[in-house]
């Protein structure tokens, strides 16, 4: 059984991967060792950690894409975030409310409001009009931020806009952003630089 679960590691360099970047992988491994265990055995419960992570993520993909309650112009929205692009706070609250969204909630120091469905899965839309840290004056033109049925989190803004974000990076390594008026997308979450 260990040679076969073995065999599922090509070579020395995947192995290394997975030892220096599969966090799924080192607790699996850690576990084992804090057991006492031998290094094949602790290589296999890596391996089995990473197959549970990816089942569970597989699973958390299929129960997103199941939406069957919600309305095709919702759907729309999560579907493609940039299609939110224009959309007042009467629209949304309009297009929101009767899929489930509730309205409120929103603690920072801007001026906008936050539409949440607890789901599964949890789906978060806002409206910023600015007035807090990333942009300190309040702006005639919206930018939206949408959490998105997979868990992606996106920003949805003018692009000759974003020179004047502040307050943090608009393209870290949570965010996927888009261009409200073209809809292109301008960057995606950042990549660990390991």
């Amino acid at each position: 059984m260990q040679a076969l679960r073995l065999e599922k590691v090509k070579n020395t360099r995947q192995l290394l991967g997975l030892i220096t970047r599969n966090a799924d992988f080192q607790k699996g491994v850690r576990t084992s060792q804090e057991a006492g265990e031998s290094f094949e055995h602790a290589i296999s419960k890596g391996l089995d950690e990473v197959d549970k992570a990816k089942a569970a993520k597989k699973k958390a993909r299929e129960a997103a894409a199941q939406l069957p309650d919600l309305s095709a112009a919702t759907r729309a929205l999560f579907d493609n975030p940039s299609s939110i692009w224009g959309k007042s706070l009467e629209d949304l609250k309009a297009l929101l409310e009767p899929d489930g969204f509730t309205p409120g909630g929103y603690k920072g120091t801007s001026t906008a409001e936050k539409f949440v469905r607890q789901g599964p899965p949890y789906m978060e839309i806002r409206i910023n009009f600015g007035g807090g840290q990333h942009y300190p004056d309040v702006r005639d033109t919206p930018w939206y931020y949408i959490v998105q049925k997979d868990g992606t989190h996106s920003r949805i803004i003018k692009e000759s806009e974003i020179g004047s974000f502040q307050g943090g990076d608009i393209f870290n390594e949570k965010y996927v952003v888009y261009d409200g008026p073209s809809g292109a997308k301008l960057g995606g979450p950042k990549k660990d630089k390991k």
